[in-house]
Protein backbone atom coordinates (compact mmCIF):
# COMPACT_ATOMS: atom_id res chain seq x y z
CA UNK A 1 0.00 0.00 0.00
CA UNK A 2 2.66 2.27 0.81
CA UNK A 3 4.05 2.06 -2.83
CA UNK A 4 0.65 2.77 -4.21
CA UNK A 5 0.31 5.50 -1.83
CA UNK A 6 3.53 7.07 -2.52
CA UNK A 7 3.08 6.92 -6.54
CA UNK A 8 -0.39 8.70 -6.00
CA UNK A 9 1.00 11.25 -3.93
CA UNK A 10 4.09 12.01 -6.95
CA UNK A 11 1.25 12.20 -9.53
CA UNK A 12 -0.91 14.72 -7.45
CA UNK A 13 1.82 17.07 -7.29
CA UNK A 14 2.83 16.49 -11.04
CA UNK A 15 -0.59 17.58 -11.65
CA UNK A 16 -1.08 19.91 -9.13
CA UNK A 17 2.05 21.61 -10.48
CA UNK A 18 0.98 21.88 -13.77
CA UNK A 19 -2.27 23.32 -12.42
CA UNK A 20 -0.73 26.16 -11.03
CA UNK A 21 1.81 27.22 -14.01
CA UNK A 22 -1.04 27.04 -16.35
CA UNK A 23 -3.10 29.16 -14.12
CA UNK A 24 -0.09 31.76 -13.12
CA UNK A 25 0.82 31.65 -17.06
CA UNK A 26 -3.25 32.83 -17.14
CA UNK A 27 -2.65 35.88 -14.58
CA UNK A 28 0.74 36.80 -16.54
CA UNK A 29 -1.59 36.77 -20.11
CA UNK A 30 -4.46 38.68 -17.87
CA UNK A 31 -2.06 41.33 -16.45
CA UNK A 32 -0.35 42.31 -19.53
CA UNK A 33 -3.51 42.37 -21.32
CA UNK A 34 -4.32 44.77 -18.79
CA UNK A 35 -1.36 46.79 -19.29
CA UNK A 36 -2.10 46.84 -22.53
CA UNK A 37 -5.47 48.64 -22.63
CA UNK A 38 -4.64 50.77 -19.48
CA UNK A 39 -0.71 52.05 -20.29
CA UNK A 40 -0.62 54.36 -17.08
CA UNK A 41 -0.14 51.39 -15.82
CA UNK A 42 3.73 49.64 -16.61
CA UNK A 43 4.11 46.70 -14.00
CA UNK A 44 2.82 43.95 -12.56
CA UNK A 45 4.14 42.95 -8.95
CA UNK A 46 2.63 39.63 -6.99
CA UNK A 47 3.87 38.00 -3.37
CA UNK A 48 3.41 37.48 -0.15
CA UNK A 49 -0.03 36.83 -0.70
CA UNK A 50 -0.76 40.16 -2.80
CA UNK A 51 -0.45 41.79 -6.39
CA UNK A 52 -0.54 45.32 -7.40
CA UNK A 53 0.14 47.09 -10.89
CA UNK A 54 2.79 50.60 -10.62
CA UNK A 55 1.68 53.34 -12.60
CA UNK A 56 4.17 55.45 -14.72
CA UNK A 57 4.78 58.01 -11.42
CA UNK A 58 5.71 55.01 -9.53
CA UNK A 59 2.65 54.61 -7.14
CA UNK A 60 1.16 51.13 -6.23
CA UNK A 61 -2.38 50.83 -8.01
CA UNK A 62 -3.88 48.35 -5.89
CA UNK A 63 -6.88 46.12 -7.97
CA UNK A 64 -9.30 46.32 -4.75
CA UNK A 65 -10.60 48.64 -2.56
CA UNK A 66 -12.19 48.09 0.59
CA UNK A 67 -15.50 49.00 1.45
CA UNK A 68 -17.55 49.66 4.13
CA UNK A 69 -21.84 49.32 4.98
CA UNK A 70 -23.99 47.90 7.42
CA UNK A 71 -20.97 47.38 9.55
CA UNK A 72 -19.31 45.30 6.95
CA UNK A 73 -16.08 45.37 5.57
CA UNK A 74 -15.81 43.92 1.70
CA UNK A 75 -13.55 44.04 -1.05
CA UNK A 76 -14.62 45.60 -4.73
CA UNK A 77 -12.85 45.89 -7.95
CA UNK A 78 -10.48 49.72 -7.61
CA UNK A 79 -11.40 49.38 -10.69
CA UNK A 80 -13.58 47.38 -13.59
CA UNK A 81 -11.37 46.30 -15.59
CA UNK A 82 -9.44 44.42 -12.92
CA UNK A 83 -12.81 42.46 -12.49
CA UNK A 84 -11.39 39.51 -14.46
CA UNK A 85 -8.21 39.52 -12.23
CA UNK A 86 -9.69 39.40 -9.20
CA UNK A 87 -12.22 37.12 -9.61
CA UNK A 88 -9.47 34.40 -10.95
CA UNK A 89 -7.85 35.09 -7.75
CA UNK A 90 -10.84 34.77 -5.63
CA UNK A 91 -11.40 31.57 -7.24
CA UNK A 92 -8.12 30.07 -7.58
CA UNK A 93 -5.68 31.36 -5.39
CA UNK A 94 -7.06 29.72 -1.65
CA UNK A 95 -6.03 26.42 -3.36
CA UNK A 96 -3.38 27.51 -5.98
CA UNK A 97 -1.52 29.95 -3.70
CA UNK A 98 -0.41 31.81 -6.84
CA UNK A 99 0.00 35.09 -4.61
CA UNK A 100 2.16 33.66 -3.11
CA UNK A 101 4.62 33.68 -5.97
CA UNK A 102 7.29 36.32 -5.93
CA UNK A 103 6.91 37.55 -9.45
CA UNK A 104 7.10 40.83 -11.39
CA UNK A 105 7.00 41.91 -14.95
CA UNK A 106 6.63 45.16 -17.53
CA UNK A 107 4.46 44.58 -19.95
CA UNK A 108 7.00 43.43 -22.71
CA UNK A 109 9.60 42.94 -20.39
CA UNK A 110 10.96 39.32 -19.09
CA UNK A 111 9.35 38.09 -15.83
CA UNK A 112 11.30 38.44 -12.90
CA UNK A 113 11.73 35.92 -9.96
CA UNK A 114 14.35 36.67 -7.73
CA UNK A 115 13.96 40.50 -6.50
Amino acid sequence: MKTVTKALLKRYEIAHEAIRNDALHEVIVEARKIMTKHPHLVEFLMAMGTYYFIDKTGEIVSTTQEHYANGNYTQRDSRSYFKNLNNFFLELDETLKLSGEGIRFKLTGKIVTDW
